[in-house]
């Protein structure tokens, strides 16, 4: 079974994530840092979806039903 850290690096994904709200905490706060902040907690609740799924093995029928073909 595939999994998600395999398909499109879900580690570097959760980083990305971190940078921002890292970012983010670092800004004053206002309108900027709540969206920012609100981004990444969207953000992480695809990549929990996506695992969640990935761990279910739907991952193979997602990529499917949108033409991307994977490979073992």
């Amino acid at each position: 079974m595939l999994s998600f850290a395999m398909i499109s690096g879900e580690g570097a994904t959760r980083a990305v994530i971190a940078d921002a709200r890292s970012l983010a905490e670092s800004l004053p706060p206002g309108r900027s840092r709540d969206e920012l902040l609100q981004l990444g907690d969207e953000a992480e609740a695809y990549v929990n979806q996506l695992a969640d799924l990935c761990h279910k093995g739907m991952v193979r029928w997602l990529y499917s039903h949108a033409g991307i073909w994977l490979y073992d």
